[in-house]
């Protein structure tokens, strides 16, 4: 039969391997949430660049499609003015309304755009921070002096002190 000092050595060690053990299982999980995480943000922050370019790109062509429907509901008033016999004042008229009207939708289309780009930009900070706080709720850890003590303490006890 072995010594109490020995049997205390040995559970301390085998404990002290339990410890190790577990802290390897930990600082894995940890390992894999992060990967998990990088990989959710970046799938998330392609999916709000696609919407990003998709709607700009809508924008854009509602903005094209009403200047182009403006200069031709411009361009048919002036032809039936002529035809009329409209002009002068009329006509000035006309034009000033015509570049106000533009003005107006090009601001307009610059708001909606640039909303749009602040927007995409604090949903890809979101996701990023998201993946962020993910990767911190699972610690990691090494082996150190507690696991040591513990599991000596563990295998003192455990056969009611050394002596």
């Amino acid at each position: 039969m072995c010594d109490p000092v020995t049997l205390a050595v040995a559970a301390g060690g085998t404990n002290l391997l339990a410890s190790q053990v577990a802290v390897n299982q930990q600082n894995q999980a940890s390992l894999n949430n992060a990967s998990a995480a990088r990989g959710a943000a970046a799938y998330q922050q392609d999916q709000e660049m696609e919407s990003y370019v998709e709607t700009n790109r809508q924008l854009l062509m509602t903005s094209m499609d009403r200047a182009l429907n403006a200069r031709s509901a411009t361009d048919l008033a002036m032809v039936s003015m002529f035809e009329t016999g409209g002009g002068g004042q009329v006509m000035t008229d006309m034009l000033g309304e015509r570049s106000s009207v533009e003005a107006r939708n090009i601001y307009r289309d610059r708001l909606e755009r640039n909303s749009l780009k602040i927007q995409s930009n604090r949903n890809l900070e979101g996701y990023t921070n998201e993946a962020k706080g993910r990767i911190a709720s699972q610690p990691t850890t090494s082996l150190n002096m507690g696991h040591i003590m513990s599991a000596a303490s563990s295998g003192i006890s455990a056969y009611g002190g050394a002596g």
